[in-house]
């Protein structure tokens, strides 16, 4: 796939967080602004 400047992508994904401060991370190659929307979460 090629991507462009100013091109919007989606992507869903499904992450576990660390236990102990509630976070995760993001990898990307180059700049990115990112949406997170936190809509649900699994019980232990």
């Amino acid at each position: 796939m090629i991507y462009f400047p100013g091109q919007v992508l989606s992507n869903a994904f499904v992450v576990g967080l660390n236990a102990g401060t509630g976070q995760y991370r993001i990898y990307a190659e180059r700049t990115l602004d990112a949406i997170v929307d936190v809509s649900g979460y699994f019980a232990p």
